[in-house]
This record gives structure tokens, sequence and C-alpha cells, in this order.
């Protein structure tokens, strides 16, 4: 049996490109939607601190790229500012989140995050919140 690996690009209400979700086997892969985006991104650990930029991000974490390596389980905050132009940022959006792998590519590594399950639940209540009167 051949597995397949599909992604799908469309344009999201914002304009962004939005990655669905790839199967294989008729297995779904990715539980929320990617969007392609450029943010600058602080990464702080319990001994370091690193700056990269966002490749893509989702509800549930994102993709950085950074310049030194990041172990696979480490505990992370992860700080998203948009960038408006060379001189001018976004206050950053400090986010607790895990690394969930890392792969290097060329002299850069690409670090995958996932959100932590607080933050999320934040999120799922949002929603809620904003429905009532």
């Amino acid at each position: 049996m051949e597995l397949s690996r599909t992604s799908v690009q469309v344009k999201s209400s914002v304009g962004q490109r939005a990655i669905l979700a790839a199967s294989v086997g008729g297995v779904k892969r990715r539980e929320h939607p990617r969007f392609a985006i450029e943010a600058r991104v602080d990464v702080r650990t319990d001994a370091a601190g690193l700056s990269g930029r966002t490749r893509n991000l989702s509800r549930g974490g994102l993709c950085i790229e950074l310049d030194a390596p990041l172990g696979a389980g480490a505990d992370v905050e992860v700080g998203i500012a948009l960038v408006f132009d060379d001189d001018h940022c976004s206050e950053p959006l400090a986010l607790p989140a895990c690394v969930a792998w890392c792969t290097p590519i060329d002299a850069r590594y690409q670090v995958g995050c996932q959100f932590r399950r607080l933050f999320l639940r934040y999120l799922e209540a949002a929603p809620r919140a904003a429905a009532s009167p």
C-alpha cells in the first residue's frame, strides 16, 4: 500500500495562506489549519533566549526558524510580535509552549512548538464568553 501525503493551500478570510489538514491513508494528520505568516518570535527557555521568525502558525502551535536547536520536550515561552516594517513591531504576545520537534535546515533549524493546554482552554472559552449577554 502506498501512502500519499497532500496539503492544500487556500486563501483565508484575512488574506493569509492556510494549509489544510493532510491525510495519510485516510487518517487526519492536522487538528487545525496552519497559516503561512511571518512574525518575529522570541523563544525563552530556562537556559537561553533565542530570536527567530515563524514559518506558519495554527491554533495548536507554530513552526519557527531559529539559529540554534531546541530539544524536543523542552518547556518554552514563545513571544510572538507582528512585524509592521523594519523598525516597527507589535507588542509580543507571550504564550506557554512545548517543543514538539526540531529539524536542521541548511544552517538553521525549524522548530515545531505546541501551545500548552492552559492557553488552548482559554481559546476554547473565548467564543462562549463573547456569545453571553
